[in-house]
């Protein structure tokens, strides 16, 4: 895979939607939707409010899901894509 594009804001709501379901993560909504690991307390801004996420803050959000074992790279693409 090259990379990322730029993703609807929709899709990554329902992929942090989904991962706040299934117990893996906390979010808030503010300026930036906030999300906070559940198992290190680690947090994350996720910019939400506009209509496409930037793909590079998409590959960001990537890393940062699978670094601190939110999801894996192949559940996140699933979602993404």
């Amino acid at each position: 895979m090259s990379g990322y594009g730029d993703v609807k804001s929709r899709k990554v709501r329902n992929l942090l939607n989904g991962l706040e379901r299934q117990g893996k993560i906390e979010s808030r909504e503010g300026d930036h939707t906030t999300i906070t690991c559940i198992r290190n307390g680690q947090s994350y801004p996720v910019p939400t409010k506009h209509n496409t996420v930037n793909k590079h803050i998409v590959k960001k959000l990537m890393k940062w899901l699978v670094k601190n074992k939110v999801c894996t790279r192949e559940e996140f693409d699933k979602q993404i894509k």
